[in-house]
């Protein structure tokens, strides 16, 4: 393991053990875990989404794990045991307006992509990330951020991805505006955003997430069908 890898993992662990010292942050975490399936050098694509979410209600068992699962919980929705994974259903639309086959999209997820989030903390809700850390006072929850933000960056200098898909406006925001300074880089009207970083000699697409306020799939998948 990297030694990158490892330190955050220890920071973690560390973090985890604070956090079940309080009855009220207790409440509302799981535990962690930092990548959804295998970590890959030079993928295709590297998914960086929220945090984990608790879709399938596990136990709390406040674990600190590096991997969750041996597969990209993408290819779950492809299988058909997740039919109601919103995220992925996104991603498989548009590949197809891509011109991809389901075997095409599958090989990609399962042996061309990484997934990962921003927060490894996994909540029922992305609100609850912020309440639960906070719990330990304001400075740790600073200290959190800045870490996992950190954690990510690294992670996309190590492993080279050709693109980085953000999945969300507010994921769109912490990376490419507040961390790395692009303000202009979001379409409002097709709430699809995209940036080449010569920086990470990589290619940003972010999308809106939100069910209110959907993403322009057709320009998604023009931006994709160039890079792919």
């Amino acid at each position: 393991m990297k030694n990158y890898i490892s330190e955050f993992k220890e920071y973690l662990k560390g973090l985890n053990e604070q956090l079940q010292l309080n009855e009220a942050a207790k409440e509302l975490y799981y535990g962690f875990y930092v990548f959804d399936g295998p970590k890959i050098q030079n993928p295709d694509i590297l998914f960086i989404g929220i945090n984990p979410g608790n879709g399938n209600k596990k136990d709390r068992k406040y674990e600190v794990k590096i991997q969750e699962g041996e597969r990209n919980s993408y290819l779950e929705f492809l299988d058909g045991e997740n039919n109601g994974y919103v995220l992925a259903s996104d991603f498989v639309t548009v590949m197809e307006m891509t011109g991809k086959s389901k075997l095409q999209i599958e090989d990609i997820i399962e042996n061309k992509s990484v997934k990962m989030n921003q927060y490894s903390i996994i909540t029922n809700d992305a609100d609850d990330i912020e309440k639960c850390v906070k719990n330990l006072g304001k400075s740790k929850w600073i200290e959190y951020h800045h870490l996992s933000m950190t954690f990510v960056l690294d992670v996309i200098r190590d492993i080279k991805p050709k693109i980085v898909i953000l999945e969300g406006k507010g994921v769109h925001d912490n990376f490419i505006v507040d961390i790395m300074n692009f303000k202009n880089v979001w379409d409002v009207n097709t709430g699809v955003g995209y940036l080449k970083s010569d920086e990470f000699n990589t290619h940003f697409i972010s999308y809106n997430r939100n069910r209110g306020n959907k993403f322009d799939k057709q320009v998604f998948a023009e931006r994709l069908k160039t890079l792919l």
